[in-house]
């Protein structure tokens, strides 16, 4: 097994380390200590999902299934495609390809586990883990020359975040300095 495969398969198992104890500590937290936002307490749902419903996430879910009828924002909120957006593996061949060090980018991956953000922007339907997401796979199309893609994905984050148009510096300053590298596709 190489060693790219090894920190792969780590680094899947530390994420969902990570995120079932930040789950335990939230749940932990709001059983022994007062919610901050009652939200949770205006519906009847289960104990195990109090501690990641806020407001938002009614708002959300409301867009989902009654569509906008309040906010004309086109705002993209799904949390089941939250599951399949992990941006560690994807920061991990980032680091990888722009360092070639695997270890370092193990490393680098590791630390992207202990945020500074708040736990629940890790596990609640917000649109942080997206917009996350797709700027590192933006990031990492660039730095493999796949300037359409990384179009798609950085315009995608814009739509999550209005401040991902900045990622649109990341497309100009390779052709502004060097003409255009690479193929656009």
């Amino acid at each position: 097994m190489t060693l790219e495969r090894q920190h792969t398969r780590r680094l899947v198992f530390l994420s969902f380390l990570s995120r079932t104890f930040i789950y335990l500590v939230a749940y932990w937290s709001s059983s022994t200590l007062s919610l901050f936002d009652a939200s949770p307490n205006l519906v009847q749902i289960s104990q195990w999902s109090k501690p990641f419903l806020r407001w938002d996430v009614f708002h959300f879910a409301h867009i989902a299934e009654h569509g906008y009828v309040y906010d004309p924002n086109m705002l993209l909120a799904s949390s089941m495609v939250a599951i399949a957006c992990d941006s560690t593996i994807v920061l991990y061949r980032l680091t990888l390809h722009q360092c070639g060090s695997s270890n370092f980018a193990f490393l680098a991956a590791v630390l992207s586990l202990l945020s500074s953000s708040p736990a629940t922007l890790r596990l609640a339907p917000c649109p942080e883990p997206f917009f996350t997401y797709l700027s590192y796979r933006g990031m990492l199309y660039c730095a493999r020359s796949k300037w359409f893609f990384a179009t798609i994905c950085f315009s995608l984050a814009s739509t999550f975040r209005s401040n991902g148009i900045l990622l649109a510096v990341i497309l100009q300053v390779p052709f502004t300095l060097l003409g255009a590298p690479g193929h656009f596709l």
